[in-house]
């Protein structure tokens, strides 16, 4: 529920594209943004590697964590 403001989302992507993470380029002009081109984001190799890796250790480090055992599981 918190804002966040493009300053800190642009450094934020900023960052992660130094780190190799993800990759950005412009994007083509259009009408329905004033003329102004988006800016497009993919993720790397690199990135997708990293982010696994956040996911399993989050899922580690929360095993037994009474917010996560009241969360149903597929069998």
């Amino acid at each position: 529920g918190r804002k966040c403001s493009i300053g800190a989302l642009y450094t934020t992507v900023e960052r992660m594209e130094a780190k190799g993470l993800i990759r950005t380029w412009m994007g083509e002009a259009t009408p329905q943004r004033g003329g102004r081109a988006k800016r497009m984001i993919a993720v790397t190799a690199d990135g997708m590697e990293a982010a696994k890796g956040f996911y399993e250790a989050v899922t580690r480090v929360s095993r037994g964590a009474p917010w996560v055992t009241a969360v149903r599981r597929p069998a």
